[in-house]
């Protein structure tokens, strides 16, 4: 509820900044344009096609995630991204997962069988949660002393706070996140992470506990009744009554609601506010130009870590590389199918760590340590 304060503070701070010292304006490099250029070409079509009225929610969301990356990036030239920082970052985690566990035991707000802590939905909490089990796991190889074994609780409440949600994406975004560690592993060490993991889902499974085996057994048994499958078929309907011009930039950003509940049965609507895809949700909005856009960006930002993290000259340098790479493939598992692609609740998170990437690959490339 304070993210509006948040991005007021961020903006001043921006524009205080660039202002006062212009110099700190050598931290935009390339990436950071690309970035910008992208969002430009995702924002206008996305405007023009839908109205404003209709596509400002979410045109406002994308220029926030942009604010949020400008902000980190001008708070690295000062040199606060480092210890003192990290430190006040980790104990604003560590109450992050302390006061959802405690609100979870205490009986907090819930959703209907499902527990959502202080979030209304369980995808929410199951999209943090994901996130910041690489992050607490990075801080493990830096801390020492009382400050670990704290570090190490969190780890393991942080991991009760994901299966306590039942979210099925943040099962699929735990496995893709290990995967994605494990192939940097070499020889053996890469085969037994796999034994591990392997092991591990084997094992939870089979304990029947926190509802895991009847939520995969539900999904596997009744594969083809999922209410995805349903948002899906109807969204495909929809897409192939665009016309040429809309197959090529969409039909605006806010419009699928709007369409799709003049279409189905209101019965259903609840279900229908996006299409639970990320890719089916970007070409009905921007078209054939935005999925392209979108998976152009993803793959370089991917290939970007992975070539930063291989040439990385120290130990540190690879490790802060693999966090953001497994918070990245964290985030995309669970948001994939069950949260809007152009909501606040994908693109402010993602904007953390768009940001902490590129503070991590101009530090990679100009020998600066940031944290």
């Amino acid at each position: 509820g304070t993210y509006e304060l948040a991005l007021i503070l961020c903006g001043l701070g921006v524009g205080l900044t660039l202002l006062l010292d212009q110099g700190r304006r050598n931290v935009f490099e390339a990436p950071f344009w690309w970035l910008c250029g992208l969002s430009v070409a995702l924002l206008v079509p996305g405007v023009l096609m839908a109205g404003y009225d209709a596509a400002a929610p979410a045109a406002r969301e994308l220029l926030s995630m942009l604010l949020a990356v400008t902000a980190m990036l001008l708070l690295s030239a000062t040199g606060h991204l480092r210890a003192s920082f990290v430190r006040h970052g980790t104990w604003l985690m560590l109450l992050f997962v302390a006061v959802h566990v405690g609100v979870l035991l205490a009986g907090g707000p819930k959703q209907p069988h499902l527990r959502t802590g202080w979030f209304s939905n369980i995808h929410y909490l199951a999209q943090f949660a994901a996130m910041l089990l690489p992050v607490i796991l990075y801080l493990l190889f830096r801390e020492r002393g009382v400050f670990r074994a704290a570090l190490m609780l969190a780890l393991a409440a942080d991991f009760w706070l994901l299966l306590t949600t039942q979210s099925r994406p943040g099962y699929v975004a735990v496995l893709l996140m290990s995967l994605s560690l494990i192939a940097f592993l070499r020889g053996r060490r890469r085969w037994f992470g796999l034994a591990g993991l392997l092991l591990s889902v084997a094992a939870l499974y089979a304990s029947r506990q926190f509802e895991m085996a009847n939520r995969v057994d539900d999904f596997v048994t009744h594969f083809d009744q999922d209410e995805r499958w349903v948002i899906w078929r109807n969204t495909d309907v929809l897409q192939s009554a665009s016309s040429a011009l809309q197959w090529v930039f969409g039909h605006g950003f806010g419009h699928f609601y709007a369409t799709y509940k003049n279409t189905f049965d209101p019965p259903e609507l609840w279900l229908f506010s996006f299409p639970h895809h990320y890719y089916k949700e970007i070409l009905y909005s921007s078209g054939f130009m935005g999925v392209l856009l979108v998976l152009a960006g993803h793959v370089l930002w991917y290939g970007a870590l992975i070539r930063a993290v291989r040439r990385s000259p120290n130990a540190q340098g690879r490790q802060l590389g693999l966090m953001l790479l497994a918070a990245l493939t964290a985030e995309w598992g669970v948001t994939f199918f069950a949260i809007p692609f152009f909501s606040r609740h994908n693109l402010l998170p993602l904007s953390l760590l768009l940001g902490a990437t590129l503070v991590y690959l101009r530090s990679q490339d100009h020998g600066v340590r940031y944290g």
